[in-house]
């Protein structure tokens, strides 16, 4: 069984503008590993609920994860369906199902472990697309994409994170530090 939260900070970017939000969320799911084997896999529901002064939004997850992992390196692949939305005074992204596809690489012995992501989205509202070559990219996959990176402190008992994040969505970017506790 898993069971964690988290909570952390997000800017969310704008042309020249910016607005702060806090952000709160839980998940729980299951994590399972081969006996004698480099295989794991995790699963989750989880909520977050993201609000500050001219801005609210929330997101809503249900996730299955597959990976494997040596002495020092490994990776996690999986399906991370969405529904979510968010509001500010500059940015309205209205409230879309999704598909999230991460690639996660994971360095480092499992006690105390860095990762980078790369998490590439498949929107089914058509305003919440982004307009890639409007946002600067020439080339991107989906419609919207994310990348993050962090350093995770895993006990027997509980586990530690911290995490940046830099999505782009229609309308800007969604930056966020994030902190995280798992049982």
């Amino acid at each position: 069984m898993n069971l964690g939260g988290g909570s952390g900070f997000a800017r969310i970017v704008s042309d020249d503008d910016s607005t702060l939000a806090l952000a709160v969320g839980s998940e729980a799911g299951f994590k399972y590993s081969q006996r004698e084997g480099s295989f794991f896999g995790r699963t989750r529901v989880g909520g977050v609920w993201m609000g500050g002064v001219g801005s609210e939004g929330q997101d809503l997850r249900l996730g299955t994860f597959f990976g494997q992992r040596g002495a020092l390196f490994g990776y996690e692949i999986g399906v991370d369906l969405f529904e979510n939305s968010l509001s500010t005074d500059r940015v309205a992204l209205a409230t879309s199902a999704g598909v999230d596809f991460p690639l996660r690489i994971i360095v480092g012995p499992k006690l105390l472990e860095g990762f980078v992501a790369f998490t590439p989205t498949i929107l089914v509202e058509d305003s919440r697309r982004v307009d890639w070559e409007a946002a600067g990219f020439s080339a991107a996959l989906g419609h919207e994409m994310e990348w993050s990176a962090g350093v995770a402190f895993r006990l027997p008992i509980v586990g530690v994170s911290v995490a940046y994040s830099e999505r782009q969505v229609s309308g800007g970017r969604i930056q966020a530090l994030r902190f995280g506790v798992e049982f």
